[in-house]
């Protein structure tokens, strides 16, 4: 019987000791992470050194579904999700999901500092409320990845799964202390190459630019668990996938974007970028996406997208809160407004980003995302 209990005693010791040293690990990993982003959240530091990376070129094409797994070849790639749900009372939420791959050179590597850092943020929002988490992790040690045949694509216990090689459809699973949620996920439409055939440029002279791929409607049906509210809230709606891969990431302090999706009534999905840059006047451009699958892009010359009203979050960022989208020659004028301001996301890479009330030409649903205010 003693030895029965030493026994115990050193397994318990054993798992004390191993939950002390990954603590002290993730505590290194994201100490050295927010040593990186500068007083202003800048990532700059974090990207100084981009000459080990392949350039973004338009002499390659995205191939699918190839393409939806890690480039590491690459500095960054993100996943976002924008969804429009509401619940059986018709009480409208904005869900967002994204998730980043983000790397750096470091000559001087030790056990926890790998050179890839993998980022998850989930947030669910209503007209007066916010649910946000996030969780970060280095690689290399299995916290976060990619797989096929299946598709999975996770960070802890926060998880997207699909049923074949590709995302869509798929499962996406969020636990925290803060919120959860379970979301069922199909394509209403194929997945869309914006650009050239996947590049697409984000400024007018300069060599900025990223490759992409765009799920434009994704039907929504699930359940979200909030903190505060006593049972699970189902709900259903329709959202915007995007994946992003390139060295240019547009969070940075000289490079941001204004960037809202549309979903109009009709079956029509609208995306429209403006991307900014220090030293340079924006540079607007747009993807439509017809019912018929057929996809447009819009070119700077027939897009206007201006700023109308700003607002100031109870965090202290004041950034345009609504919007006028133009594209006369598909007889779309829209305006757009925050249905809730204070959607400034404190994270580790800070933006703006949430649903949006649509007025004007058409009826729709809306989102937003800024970043650099």
């Amino acid at each position: 019987m003693r030895l029965f209990r030493h026994g115990w005693c050193l397994l318990l010791i054993g798992l004390l000791t191993l939950l002390l040293v990954l603590g002290l690990g993730y505590a290194y990993w994201a100490g050295f992470i927010l040593h990186h982003v500068n007083k202003e959240n800048s990532l700059d530091p974090f990207f100084a050194d981009r000459q080990s990376y392949h350039p973004v070129t338009n002499t390659q094409s995205v191939v699918l579904p190839d393409d939806f797994a890690f480039h590491p070849a690459f500095q960054n790639e993100w996943w976002t999700l924008l969804a429009n749900v509401s619940d059986t009372k018709g009480h409208r939420y904005g869900v967002q999901w994204t998730y980043m791959r983000l790397a750096h050179d470091d000559a001087e590597s030790v056990s926890w500092d790998h050179p890839q850092l993998y980022l998850a943020q989930v947030v669910v929002s209503d007209k007066h409320h916010v649910w946000k988490s996030q969780r970060l992790s280095r690689g290399g040690i299995g916290q976060a990845g990619l797989s096929f045949a299946p598709f999975h694509l996770w960070l802890d216990n926060w998880d997207w799964r699909g049923v074949s090689d590709m995302p869509l459809p798929g499962l996406l699973a969020v636990d925290s202390d803060e919120l959860g949620l379970k979301l069922e996920m199909h394509s209403a439409l194929p997945f869309v190459l914006p650009g050239e055939r996947g590049y697409r440029r984000l400024n007018r002279e300069g060599p900025v630019a990223v490759y992409a791929i765009d799920a434009p409607r994704v039907q929504i049906e699930g359940s979200l668990r909030l903190n505060g509210v006593t049972e699970p809230i189902s709900v259903s709606g329709v959202a915007w996938l995007s994946k992003r891969w390139g060295n240019d990431f547009v969070m940075q302090k000289r490079r941001n974007w204004d960037w809202l999706v549309f979903h109009l009534e009709g079956g029509t999905e609208l995306s429209i970028t403006r991307f900014r840059q220090v030293g340079d006047l924006p540079f607007s451009t747009g993807l439509i996406t017809l019912p018929s699958g057929e996809v447009l892009n819009l070119g700077p010359d027939e897009v206007q997208v201006t700023p109308q009203l700003t607002a100031t979050t109870d965090n202290g960022h004041e950034f345009p809160s609504q919007w006028h989208i133009q594209v006369p020659a598909y007889d779309i004028d829209l305006t757009a407004t925050a249905m809730n301001k204070d959607l400034w996301l404190p994270f580790i890479v800070p933006y703006w980003q949430g649903p949006v009330n649509v007025s004007g030409s058409h009826n729709a649903q809306g989102f937003m995302q800024l970043t650099g205010y």
